[in-house]
């Protein structure tokens, strides 16, 4: 039994970018298939067939969990299954993380009742700020009876080979570019929304991520982590605002909303620039 390939539906997009826009952004581009079979070809140094790759995800699975993996493949031969977790810390806490979701798998499909059980290979796309030591490629935990290691790749732009880095249409390339470019607006002192728009027009000039830089409303759905919460602005501006403070949502967003409707801008204008609704900019006319 095996899991189909996951649809880019717009419902499935919208529901990825209430997570961290990084995140949910590394998990569409290689959602695919070929995306997917490429960067592993990379980073293991191995080469299987790309046909025998079937990617898969737990989200529909396992309903109690509250995070799921990021990118993951079996084959269809059952030989293989492989885990790769985007992170830009390093801790074991991620090997424990792909245990799980291999004994899920294992679960799940009945593997564990078949005498021909797939291996599995774990996998950590870093892209933090921290320049990896040789100490750092490998994370480990010790369970006594077995060991589980992950090996580390470094996956920053600037850590990159040069071939690579300079192919446009290497997908990893494109996401590593958005992601230097992404830190960079955020080191300027932008909002992560504004960073996130910053690394799209970067891309865009330089011709990574073409096929979904493109797509303003595909972009506009990912930065859809950076607007605010119905919930808060139906509790009123004020106590919104303190709410969202709290809980770490942009403060700009509404500082700039307001200064566009003292400028003279109309609601709806505001609204398309700012990716709010009208409900919550007419709120802010009113302060």
């Amino acid at each position: 039994m095996h899991i189909n390939e996951p649809e880019r539906e717009e419902t499935d997009i919208k529901d990825c970018a209430v997570r961290n826009s990084k995140d949910s952004l590394f998990r569409y581009i290689f959602s695919a298939s070929e995306a997917l079979w490429y960067m592993y070809t990379w980073i293991s140094g191995k080469d299987i067939n790309h046909e025998n790759i079937e990617p898969i995800s737990l989200d529909e699975k396992l309903q109690r969990r509250t995070r799921y993996n990021d990118i993951a493949f079996i084959t269809k031969d059952n030989r293989l299954v492989v885990f790769i977790e985007h992170q830009s810390t390093l801790n074991s806490s991620i090997v424990y993380r792909m245990l799980e979701y291999y004994i899920d798998v294992m679960r799940i499909f009945n593997y564990h009742k078949k005498p021909n059980r797939p291996k599995v290979e774990m996998y950590v796309a870093y892209n933090g700020k921290k320049i990896l030591q040789d100490n750092d490629k490998i994370l480990s935990i010790d369970l006594g009876a077995i060991n589980v290691t992950a090996n580390v790749v470094d996956v920053r732009f600037e850590a990159l080979p040069t071939e690579k880095a300079n192919n446009i249409n290497d997908s990893l390339a494109g996401y590593a570019y958005f992601v230097k470019f992404f830190e960079e607006g955020k080191a300027q002192g932008n909002t992560a929304y504004e960073s996130y728009y910053y690394a799209v027009e970067k891309c865009a000039a330089a011709g990574y991520l073409s096929d979904i830089v493109k797509n303003k409303e595909l972009i506009d759905m990912f930065a859809e982590h950076y607007s605010y919460d119905d919930q808060i602005f139906d509790e009123g501006i004020e106590k919104g605002i303190e709410k969202g403070i709290e809980r770490g949502i942009e403060k700009g967003i509404i500082e700039s909303a307001i200064k566009m409707l003292r400028s003279g801008m109309l609601i709806n204008e505001v609204t398309k620039i700012l990716q709010l609704s009208d409900n919550h900019v007419k709120i802010l006319e009113s302060r």
